[in-house]
C-alpha cells in the first residue's frame, strides 16, 4: 500500500511522501526478485479515500485542512476496493504491478 504522495511531493509532506515512495521501491524490487517464481506484487496507491484519516490527525489546524480537503474531493472506499479486486482477479500471468488512482474533483 502506497499513496498518491509516492508521486508527488509537497513542502509540508516531504517525510510521509518519502516513505510511500519507498514503499514503490522495495515492491519493485520484491516484483523483480519474485520473478524466478512466478509471483506477483501490486502497489496500490490511492488519493483521498473515504476513510477515518481527517479524524485520526490530532495536529491543530492541520485535521481541519485535511478534513475540508476529503469533503470536497474523496474517493468511496468501495471504490478502493474495485481496484484491489481487480488486481487480483487476473490470470496467473498477468501481473497488476501498480494502481494509481484519485479522486476527479
Amino acid at each position: 500500500m502506497s499513496s498518491v504522495a509516492g508521486h508527488v511531493a509537497n513542502p509540508v509532506g516531504d517525510v510521509y511522501c518519502a516513505t510511500k515512495i519507498g514503499i514503490w521501491v522495495n515492491v519493485e524490487a520484491l516484483r523483480q526478485e519474485m520473478k524466478e517464481w512466478s509471483g506477483r506484487t501490486t502497489i496500490l496507491s490511492p488519493g483521498a479515500v473515504d476513510t477515518g484519516l481527517p479524524q485520526s490527525i490530532k495536529a491543530e489546524g492541520v485535521s481541519q485542512m485535511i478534513a475540508d480537503f476529503y469533503a470536497n474531493s474523496s474517493i468511496p472506499a468501495d471504490s478502493f476496493a474495485h481496484a484491489a479486486v481487480f488486481a487480483l482477479r487476473q490470470p496467473d500471468n498477468v501481473g497488476i504491478n501498480e494502481i494509481l488512482f484519485r479522486p476527479t474533483a
